[in-house]
């Protein structure tokens, strides 16, 4: 800008060196900052101290953390139990009272920032304590029992023009990180199909004369929001293997495959056609693996949340 406009006489080449240089230059000094900052904290220095207002397993869950992360820089000094909450030291934290006497422990131990790790069911008394700590100079965090409600997929906090709003189940992965993702999806799964060509060719043409029937199979299968595809193998076994036994699980002693099937399968060389469904979009090269529809009735009955995996 100041080169366009004349403002200051800069030359093309104090450009071409200043920006490189000066981008280099922040990232490091970052860097070396950040790393500093880890050190100290490390060695117990510029550390804050941290209140929990909690005795019970969310609250014993902030101290495993902190403790798990010593680059924090947070020491906890102590819990104050709840009403029915154990009064027991965890850690080599001591339980130092009850909840309603945050403000004064707050001052007697100075702590720069409290965490509320109480239970939802527990509301009023969080209330309380905000309301105990509205006059002090602490931070005050609140520390989301998402475990209790049982979704803790993608947890995360979004600022809904000004309104905080607690996402408690979302997609791992949306937005640009998706078009990343898929379009990684496309660059992979056509590179394969085109340099393996040749080799699929050749199982298609063995496939069908040592197996028989169709060289592709089809099944019905599972994907993203529980949309239903038909996954795509080379047929390691004869047609209508399954008439009698029914939708069952493969397992290593399983007489139905003829041998060149079982060669596939072992080598996994049966899924490779599977990369035409990667292309499509109905599968990602990277992902959980999708299952049959029969199956996944049997593991929603067994496995909480079975279904939160399909997003």
């Amino acid at each position: 800008f100041l080169y366009r406009y004349k403002a200051t006489e800069y030359s093309r080449i104090f450009l071409l060196v200043f920006v490189p240089l000066h981008t280099v230059s922040l990232l490091a000094f970052r860097a070396v900052l950040r790393v500093g900052l880890h050190w100290l904290r490390r060695s117990g220095r510029n550390l804050r101290h941290v209140l929990v207002v909690g005795s019970g397993p969310l609250a014993r869950q902030v101290i495993d953390r902190t403790r798990a992360n010593p680059w924090a820089g947070l020491r906890v000094v102590g819990m104050l139990a709840d009403e029915g909450e154990p009064g027991e030291p965890h850690e080599g934290v001591p339980v130092l009272g009850q909840t309603d006497q945050v403000l004064q422990q707050v001052e007697a131990h100075e702590a720069q920032q409290v965490f509320i790790a109480l239970p939802f069911e527990r509301f009023r008394r969080i209330k309380e304590v905000v309301g105990q700590l509205s006059d002090s100079f602490v931070t005050v965090r609140l520390v989301a029992d998402l475990f209790d409600l049982g979704l803790v997929m993608n947890s995360s906090v979004d600022d809904f023009d000004g309104l905080p709003v607690l996402n408690l189940v979302d997609r791992p992965i949306v937005g640009l990180r998706a078009g990343v993702k898929r379009t990684f999806d496309i660059a992979f799964s056509l590179a394969v199909l085109v340099c393996l060509s040749p080799l699929l060719l050749v199982l298609a043409l063995l496939v069908k004369l040592f197996v028989g029937g169709s060289v592709i199979y089809r099944q019905a299968r599972m994907g993203l929001d529980g949309r239903s595809f038909q996954i795509l193998k080379f047929r390691s076994m004869p047609p209508g293997s399954e008439s009698s036994s029914g939708p069952v699980w493969a397992n290593k002693g399983d007489a139905r495959p003829t041998r060149l099937g079982s060669l596939l399968r072992k080598t996994s060389m049966d899924e490779l056609p599977q990369f035409w469904n990667v292309l499509k979009g109905e599968m990602s090269v990277v992902g959980p693996r999708p299952e049959r529809p029969v199956f996944i009735e049997e593991f929603r009955r067994s496995i909480p949340r079975y279904h939160q995996r399909h997003m």
